[in-house]
């Protein structure tokens, strides 16, 4: 629980599938000792497809917090193969990252900050980069996906991005970033 209150499952949702998968759906359940459900929260994998084998962080959020009588919590998730979405998905391997580095601002909030480039062939929009930050145990301690400012990238046009943490659910050790996108329409 944050100091504002909300509740946070934070982890690493991985495909152990041999395919693709898209619309990953995420599901907290919330329940007392006697096993009553009492809160429930779902929210979508920020990743449109995830591949074979790949990961990536969550944050599945509470924001009426954790109600004083729950003890514990399952967490399920669920996709479906991918064939919608990847019709336009421009993946990670279409973008390079550069000059990027964690830093703490004056307030104490925690940055990750730096350069994307799309190496890729096609013009890309909805550039996203999701960022996992990690403790020294190897655990989710925060996870947010920002959209760059840039609306289209064009074949190796580059942008700055920066995500800010608000919030950590323990100390920062490590983080991950993957950057992903969709084909844009040619001109």
């Amino acid at each position: 629980t944050d100091p504002s209150g909300v509740f946070h499952i934070t982890g690493e949702a991985i495909n152990t599938t041999s395919t693709p998968l898209e619309a990953v759906r995420l599901s907290g359940v919330l329940y007392d000792a006697q096993g009553r459900r009492l809160a429930e929260q779902s929210d979508i994998l920020s990743v449109d497809v995830l591949g074979a084998g790949e990961g990536a962080p969550f944050d599945l959020r509470f924001e009426g917090g954790k109600p004083p009588a729950a003890v514990r919590y399952e967490l399920n998730v669920a996709g479906r193969e991918a064939e919608f979405a990847l019709a336009d998905f421009y993946g990670p391997g279409n973008f390079t990252v550069a000059n990027d580095e964690a830093i703490y601002n004056d307030r104490g909030n925690l940055v990750i900050r730096g350069e994307l480039a799309n190496t890729g062939s096609s013009l890309a929009t909805a550039v996203r980069v999701v960022v996992g930050i990690w403790d020294d145990q190897g655990h989710v301690v925060a996870a947010q996906t920002v959209f760059v400012n840039d609306q289209e990238l064009v074949p190796q046009e580059a942008t700055g991005f920066e995500v800010t943490f608000y919030e950590l659910g323990g100390p920062a050790l490590n983080y991950t970033l993957s950057v992903v996108g969709q084909v844009g329409a040619a001109e």
